[in-house]
């Protein structure tokens, strides 16, 4: 299992590794950190998901604490490594033009996304790595830091969220 021996990590700022290097954690024995996406890949991100064949997608979130009215919409990022040297290399817009995504969790085709104060699900519906449909499933969700969050399937098939003390989803 690939995550039980490496843990990569995405950063918005690679100005300065060794600066990362010193908040990783302390790993036990046969366990590593690595770098596997920076700027000018993603900026700002603030979850990931990874498909049924593996790929990260990772939304960047411009919207995440004070954003003007001309502050572009986050975007969902998927995170390629064509040379498969463990280090992203090249970064596609899968889907764009949201509202704050906390949350991204995959189930089949469809990628569930908590985009406050939206609930919306994305699909590719031909198969070119844009999401052609944006289907919304609940609205009115509140404000940016206390609506909907972590988004993960259990193994009972039902999908878990995090949710403040905002309005909505009482």
């Amino acid at each position: 299992m690939f995550a039980a021996f490496s843990i990569p990590i995405v950063f918005a700022d690679t100005t300065n590794l060794d600066t990362h290097k010193s908040r990783f954690p302390t790993l036990p024995e046969g366990f590593e950190i690595s770098l596997y996406a920076s700027e000018p890949l993603i900026r700002n991100p603030t979850c990931i998901a990874f498909d049924r064949i593996g790929r990260a997608y990772v939304a960047q979130g411009p919207q995440f604490r004070k954003p003007k009215k001309d502050t572009p919409g986050d975007s969902i990022k998927i995170l390629i490594d064509h040379d498969d040297d463990g280090v992203a290399d090249a970064a596609k817009t899968f889907a764009q033009g949201f509202n704050s995504i906390h949350g991204l969790a995959w189930k089949g085709n469809d990628l569930y996304v908590a985009n406050a104060p939206d609930f919306t699900v994305v699909r590719d519906t031909d198969g070119d790595d844009v999401a052609d449909e944006y289907i919304r499933i609940y609205t009115d969700l509140g404000n940016v830091e206390h609506s909907l969050h972590g988004l993960n399937w259990g193994p009972d098939g039902k999908l878990y969220m995090s949710k403040g003390n905002s309005k909505g989803l009482t």
